[in-house]
């Protein structure tokens, strides 16, 4: 099936509606970090087992109320890979808790696995080879060449099988609880901005300073901000 990108209301509507009906979900976001002063999130990508692939564009069409009851459905696996930040911006940008996680990353690392990185999981299991074209892509440019949709899509078009893969090595060796111990603290995750750290210290050359200035550079990063 081709992959859909969706940027209208209506089609998202259609399309979630249809999704609610799924037993499980991969899901992986993008965000604008490396090229914006603010972090955004500009993607949501989704692929289904049987092979749907779908990305979401939550900067043209507001998702929080359309993909929260669909991802907090704790009847629904979610599947994700080193999730921990994804969840933090579904919790900041779009008011998500999702329920029902199962993290591969976190199922290669208590496997005991050398390489948990979703590239080098995806080449042993299925010789596949992710590009690194689009690692530090503008996810806020529009419109989106073809190859970053396709970029993005790589992330979660894969996650069901190796999934399966996972669970099934750890019933193996009976850690299958140990998993979801850990996939419960993750659906506890919020967004908690640090608000201890001292702007100046991202400063090249900072330290450098004499206190006068220093006080004159935190004053102007207060007032950027």
């Amino acid at each position: 099936m081709d992959l859909e990108y969706i940027d209208d209301g209506r089609t998202a509507e259609n399309v979630v509606a249809e999704l609610a009906d799924e037993p499980s979900l991969a899901v992986d976001l993008e965000a604008a970090g490396f090229h914006r002063y603010s972090d955004r999130l500009c993607l949501v990508q989704i692929s289904t087992r049987g092979g749907r692939d779908i990305i979401l564009d939550p900067l043209a069409v507001e998702l929080g109320d359309l993909l929260r009851p669909l991802l907090q459905n704790p009847d629904q696996t979610l599947f994700m890979h080193g999730g921990d930040y994804d969840l933090r911006l579904l919790d900041r940008d779009l008011g998500i808790n999702p329920r029902g996680v199962f993290d591969t990353q976190i199922a290669a690392a208590l496997l005991g696995v050398g390489s948990i990185g979703l590239a080098a999981l995806l080449e042993e299991h299925f010789g596949v080879r992710l590009s690194k074209k689009y690692q530090r892509a503008d996810w806020a440019r529009r419109p989106l060449e073809r190859g970053m949709l396709e970029y993005a899509a790589s992330d979660t078009r894969h996650l069901h099988e190796l999934a399966e893969i996972l669970s099934g090595r750890l019933e193996e060796v009976g850690r299958m609880d140990w998993a979801h111990e850990e996939f419960q603290l993750m659906e506890e995750i919020r967004w908690t901005p640090d608000e201890s750290d001292d702007p100046v210290t991202r400063v090249k050359g900072a330290h450098r300073l004499d206190p006068r200035p220093v006080a004159r550079l935190r004053e102007a990063l207060a007032w950027r901000d």
